[in-house]
């Protein structure tokens, strides 16, 4: 396998992979940061327990929204000016919340942010595999994952210190000029390349029933048990249901069900990282709550906290793809999986009394969770579909991704809105808090198990076909 210089020697390869591996770091730095700066823009934006729980949640929903679409957005006009679009996309999201001042522009500008981060990120690791031969892929998105993990880090220790120090808003005028610089990195010198005219851009109808049954499903989550859940609950069920007949019967789907059906890896690896990111993602919402309000911990203390887990990760996945031929790669994702599940259940026990020895172990133990499995599920999701079908195989890790995001801060605000009801999450008291997050921790443990028993029959049974 060649290293990383002789990657980067080969021509055309600096000028791809220099702007991706940016804004790797930029979206994870803007996202984690924006974490730990949930308990000072609740209070000075005055939001509610749901309120606040909702922008993280519109970032994913427009992720999971525009992820699918911008493949076949990307074959008509080019993956490199699909990728610009949404780096554009995202400069403007990042611009907005910047100057926001109330919910809904935060809402908005969130919004945005999150439709132009799944462009770039489903476009930029599309032209990764273009210019990568076989041999060279494993290396090039390790690194990949090392950058957004020194983002994550970056975010966690530098992010708090600005929060503390200066204001969150610092946070995204950042992630505006690194988008700026990557984008005319990428208007400079990257060719525009030839779209493919005949091809459908927008699969119109499909994306309008997955947008209603997303939107539909985390609004009823957020006001169950009222009648409004009652409603939107079942309708999202309906759109779904709508959504994967019509997508079985339109010439151009924006996601191909049929690599679900007859691929098993291919449906393996989709579940593994859906459930990696239900049982994740929420988590540092939860923890920056968790230590800054709870534990009277500063932005700047929680940062260094949570950062365990971006180090481990960065360090990890540098050398991914050397455990992947010492394991084999379906191993490596189990590893990971019970991992996440061993650290979930911890976490779920300790929370009470508060030991900052067992937190850091716990983030530790999350961090080597995803560097075993983020390089090897991204492998076997693009490597094992043709090449036409990459990008939207890239697309719909992009969509797993996001579903088990959202569907995690779906959660949250579900148990949140039963147990706390509307108020500001900043005035709940320690003990009530507790109890919810304590909640959502076992649920997520739980469902953490699915990916695992399923990854551990998929092996017994690759192995013994």
């Amino acid at each position: 396998m060649p290293g990383l210089k002789e990657v980067f020697d080969k021509p055309g390869m600096a000028v791809v992979v220099t702007p991706v591996l940016l804004l790797g770091w930029a979206v994870s730095f803007c996202a984690v940061s924006f974490h730990l700066a949930f308990p000072v823009i609740t209070r000075q934006l005055n939001l509610s327990t749901i309120h606040t729980a909702w922008i993280p949640t519109v970032y994913l929903i427009a992720g999971a929204v525009f992820g699918l679409p911008i493949g076949r957005v990307a074959n008509r006009i080019g993956p490199r000016n699909a990728f610009a679009t949404g780096i554009f996309t995202y400069i403007i999201g990042a611009l907005f919340v910047t100057l926001s001042g109330n919910f809904r522009i935060l809402a908005l500008s969130f919004f945005t942010m999150g439709a132009g981060s799944a462009m770039l990120t489903v476009t930029g690791r599309s032209l990764l595999w273009s210019v990568c031969g076989p041999q060279e892929r494993e290396k090039i998105y390790g690194l990949l994952i090392t950058f957004i993990s020194i983002g994550t880090l970056s975010g966690s220790f530098l992010g708090g210190i600005i929060i503390h120090f200066l204001s969150w808003r610092v946070i995204f005028a950042i992630g505006a000029l690194i988008g700026l610089l990557s984008l005319l990195l990428v208007l400079r010198k990257i060719p525009s390349g030839d779209g493919d005219p005949s091809v459908r851009a927008f699969d119109i109808p499909g994306a309008l029933l997955y947008t209603l049954f997303m939107v539909a499903f985390l609004l009823g989550f957020s006001h169950f048990p009222s009648e409004t859940s009652l409603f939107l609950i079942p309708f999202a069920l309906l759109m779904l249901l709508a959504f994967g007949w019509f997508e079985t019967r339109t010439p151009t789907p924006i996601l191909r069900l049929e690599l679900f059906r007859s691929n098993n890896t291919f449906r393996f690896s989709s579940v593994s990282v859906a459930f990696q990111q239900y049982s994740t993602y929420g988590i540092w919402f939860l923890m920056s709550f968790y230590l800054q309000h709870v534990n009277s911990i500063s932005p700047a203390e929680t940062g260094l906290i949570l950062g365990a887990n971006a180090a481990v990760t960065a360090a990890l996945s540098a050398v991914s793809d050397r455990i992947a031929k010492l394991i084999g790669k379906s191993s490596m994702i189990i590893l990971g999986l019970l991992l996440n599940t061993m650290a979930l259940t911890m976490l779920a026990l300790i929370l009470q009394q508060f030991d900052i020895t067992l937190i850091m172990i716990v983030m530790f133990m999350l961090g080597v969770s995803v560097a075993l499995t983020a390089t090897p599920i991204t492998s076997l999701m693009i490597d094992n579909v043709p090449e036409r079908h990459r990008t939207m195989a890239s697309a719909t890790l992009n969509l797993a991704k996001k579903m088990g995001s959202s569907l995690s801060m779906g959660t949250v605000m579900l148990i949140f809105s039963l147990l706390l009801g509307s108020a500001k999450l900043t005035g709940v008291a320690n003990d009530d808090f507790l109890a919810s997050m304590r909640v959502i921790m076992v649920i997520f443990a739980l469902l953490s198990t699915v990916p695992l028993i399923y990854g551990v029959v998929h092996v017994i049974r690759k192995r013994r076909s």
